[in-house]
């Protein structure tokens, strides 16, 4: 016969089931809280704190992230002429349209990183991990502490700009001078012929080179590639794929401004609401392009789209927390 239950074990037992029960609705709820912030999208949680105070005065840097074929002269040209903070042409330099851009009330030429300002001093089109390793290096140090800088690109829809990229090398030009800085090592980009230049190269051969940096352009130059070693020895093609995605993202996530080809008036807004700078001249949206006129049958809109997957992937993030952004910026300004 089972012994009787005396009123010292029921306590006992209920509070157990109390013990038991507040584990399980502690572990519910840490699950249920961390199953709702992964849904929210990085934008939502970007959009509340993307505005830096950018203090043009004092120490802080812009740098310009200039991705080929993504209308980035034109908006470097913008930065260095049309900005209601005049920036002075340099004389008997090497660098061709060199500005020097003038804090205001001073003569400390640095707020600035760019083509048109400082030249390609972190290497031609310099990706995301060169110009961290190089940046610092190629900027006056303080003596009172490091200088705070604040990153920014143009992004295009990777289709049209995988397009614009193999028209402007069939004309001639090249990269050659491109390399990678990576954990304070020179790589040179792959190159995918022979002679001085690809000169009339068609669609087909440019897609047929497997190691064309020009697939995932934008994906891989705003990654952190220090993040697979650098050239991905040691992952397979989908894990470096991932890392670099991810990467992208997180460092698009952590730039106070980028800007959208496709929107020229809006990323207009975007960065005059960031930094409290202002453009003296209309920015023009441009919809017909030498990509757009490109007619490509099925298969070959295809092959393209396989080859710029993470991009076209990258782009669609990178449209919704633009949108975001956007958003906010009018919003805040409405209440203020």
């Amino acid at each position: 016969m089972d012994a009787a239950v005396t009123p010292v074990h029921k306590s006992k037992i209920k509070c157990e089931r109390r013990t038991f029960l507040f584990v399980c609705c502690v572990t519910i709820g840490t699950l249920l809280m961390f199953a709702y912030y992964e849904s929210i999208t990085p934008s939502t949680r970007d959009k509340l704190h993307f505005k830096p105070q950018f203090n043009i005065t004092g120490t802080d840097v812009m740098v310009f992230l200039h991705i080929q074929k993504t209308g980035g002269s034109t908006f470097g040209r913008h930065l260095v002429h049309d900005l209601n903070i005049e920036c002075m042409k340099k004389n008997h330099t090497r660098v061709s349209n060199s500005h020097s851009c003038f804090r205001p009330n001073t003569m400390d030429p640095t707020w600035l990183f760019s083509r048109f300002s400082s030249g390609w001093k972190c290497g031609l089109h310099a990706d995301w991990t060169s110009l961290k390793e190089c940046v610092h290096t190629k900027v006056p140090s303080l003596p009172q502490g490091e200088r705070k800088y604040h990153y920014f690109t143009i992004l295009r829809e990777p289709v049209a700009r995988y397009l614009s990229e193999w028209k402007h090398v069939s004309r001639g030009a090249t990269w050659k001078l491109s390399y990678i800085l990576c954990n304070g090592a020179k790589r040179q980009l792959p190159i995918c012929y022979s002679g001085w230049d690809w000169t009339n190269v068609t669609l087909e051969e440019f897609m047929d080179c497997t190691e064309n940096p020009a697939c995932n352009r934008q994906t891989w130059m705003l990654s952190d590639l220090r993040l697979v070693s650098c050239d991905g020895n040691g992952l397979s093609r989908d894990e470096m794929d991932s890392i670099m995605l991810q990467s992208a993202k997180e460092n698009i996530m952590d730039m106070p401004f980028f800007g959208l080809t496709e929107r020229q008036k809006d990323s207009k807004f975007l960065f005059e609401y960031t930094f409290d700078l202002k453009f003296k001249v209309d920015f023009i949206d441009h919809n017909q392009t030498y990509a757009s006129a490109v007619r490509l049958d099925n298969v070959t809109m295809e092959g393209i789209k396989n080859r710029n997957k993470l991009d076209i992937e990258l782009y669609k993030f990178a449209v919704e927390l633009f949108d975001q952004r956007l958003e906010q910026a009018k919003m805040n300004m409405n209440q203020s």
